[in-house]
């Protein structure tokens, strides 16, 4: 199945991003589940339920939260070895050598920066009042194409009533 099934008669996609779609009277959200074998899920909002509808810019949450994990790991590493090391001078026996947490402290500050660096737009359009509950509260859509989040709000500026 696609969004096309959903449609109302003589209803057409002006715009997408994402799993977000645009049609002159309504804003639907669709989406299907990994290979479509656990079905799909459709939620839509006639434009006079919409509240607001906002872009902005954000870091890439999962990088940066990889990162401080891999990082801090790595520094956990760090104190593990040492503690090892100075268990070695105390023992008559040579504890085991562990690796070096340097490789995984510095991939995880890669990370952490290029998180910082790389840009996502997020579009969020909000469902005010009754309808709200009834339609999931918000919709949103995460994209690293600013170009094309900026363009679908543009659309969805043009159908809402003022």
């Amino acid at each position: 199945m696609s969004v096309e099934e959903f449609l109302l008669p003589g209803e057409e996609v002006k715009a997408q991003l994402g799993d977000l779609y645009a049609t002159p009277t309504r804003i639907l959200k669709y989406r299907r589940s990994f290979l479509g074998l656990f079905g799909e899920a459709v939620r839509e909002s006639p434009y006079r339920h919409v509240a607001y509808v906002s872009l902005r810019n954000r870091c890439n949450k999962l990088l940066v939260y990889i990162g401080a994990i891999l990082a801090g790991v790595g520094a956990l590493g760090w104190v593990v070895k040492a503690g090892m090391d100075a268990l070695g001078q105390l023992l008559p026996w040579n504890p085991p050598t562990l690796p070096s947490p340097l490789p995984l402290v510095l991939v995880g500050h890669v990370l952490v920066l290029a998180g910082l660096a790389w840009r996502q737009s997020v579009v969020e359009v909000r469902i005010d009042g009754v309808a709200a509950k009834e339609r999931g509260g918000s919709f949103s859509c995460v994209t690293a194409k600013h170009k094309q989040a900026k363009a679908f709000v543009v659309v969805l500026l043009g159908y809402l009533p003022v």
